[in-house]
């Protein structure tokens, strides 16, 4: 359940931390993942340190990093006096299996593939809520990176995605809602997805209803302006000659409109005897008019 200071972002990353080791193999990637967006080398000693803002990546990657039986020199957890927040920091021994992890390249292979994002989103990503936004995205310093994840997401996925440079690193987005829903699908965050899909089609249904209020509430104002020409046509004929002249069939017509000033021509049509279409009465409004038009000379 959501506290009142978690965030949806969080609940997916809390979800993805659960996410069931499968293969050495898909960890090997998903460890990748955590390296490529927040990993640095450590000069004087060539180890490897993992600087993370989130608790449940940190947790993730702990699990990783003794599944892979890596060897973890020490984890730091220290406040960033600017900015406010907690920061997690795993320092990692360069040695064992750790190098061979480091040369692999972002693969082609789905599953793995997969896994890789997995990892790059809980250390650098985040995604609104989708109540309020559609919005989902990772950042790192180095922009081939991102270059490479945003074509294999568009040929792998078909998922379209853009990226932004930053004053201080580079920014891969997805906007689309569908496509958010795919890409939180492959990660492996499930129970997220059902929700985003809740909220997206509660959206789209407020949505087309909007839409329906406001062609309706436009619809009724074009009536109703064209209804008050045609009452205003009528009544400069009974003022300046009278209903009288008027043919049989238009002064029916004049009368019923006087009658019902809100009712649509479509509406009038079936007050007559016998009932017209919206058509024919149209054509009668419009014989009415054209004759208020003359009386003043001037157009109603």
């Amino acid at each position: 359940m959501r506290t009142k200071r978690s965030t949806f972002s969080d609940e997916v990353k809390d979800e993805l931390v659960r996410f069931p080791i499968l293969s050495k193999d898909e960890v090997k990637y998903e460890f990748l993942g955590f390296i490529k967006a927040r990993g640095s080398v450590e000069l004087r000693h060539r180890d490897i340190l993992v600087s993370l803002s989130s608790f449940s990546a940190a947790r993730r990657l702990v699990t990783i990093i003794r599944y892979l039986r890596l060897c973890e020199k020490s984890l730091e957890i220290f406040k960033e006096e600017k900015l406010g927040r907690k920061r997690i920091v795993l320092n990692l021994r360069n040695e064992g299996i750790l190098p061979d992890i480091l040369n692999m390249n972002i693969p082609e292979d789905t599953a793995f593939f997969s896994s890789f994002l997995r990892g790059f989103f809980l250390s650098s990503g985040s995604v609104t809520d989708p109540r309020y936004h559609y919005h989902l995205e990772m950042s790192t310093f180095d922009k081939g990176i991102l270059e490479s994840i945003k074509e294999k997401l568009l040929k792998l996925f078909g998922i379209k995605s853009n990226i932004v440079s930053l004053k201080y690193n580079f920014r891969i987005y997805i906007k689309s809602s569908r496509d958010i829903i795919e890409f939180l699908n492959i990660i492996g965050a499930y129970e997220s997805v059902k929700f985003y899909e809740k909220i997206v089609e509660e959206r789209s249904i407020k949505s087309d209803v909007n839409r329906s209020l406001n062609f309706i509430s436009a619809n009724a104002v074009r009536v109703g302006t064209s209804n008050a020409r045609q009452i205003e046509a009528i009544r400069k004929i009974i003022e300046s000659v009278g209903l009288g002249m008027l043919p049989e069939e238009l002064r029916k017509i004049a009368i019923l409109r006087l009658e019902n000033e809100d009712l649509s021509l479509r509406e009038l049509g079936y007050l007559m005897d016998p009932p017209m279409t919206k058509a024919m009465v149209y054509r009668r409004i419009k014989k009415i008019m054209d004759i208020a038009s003359r009386i003043g000379g001037d157009e109603v």
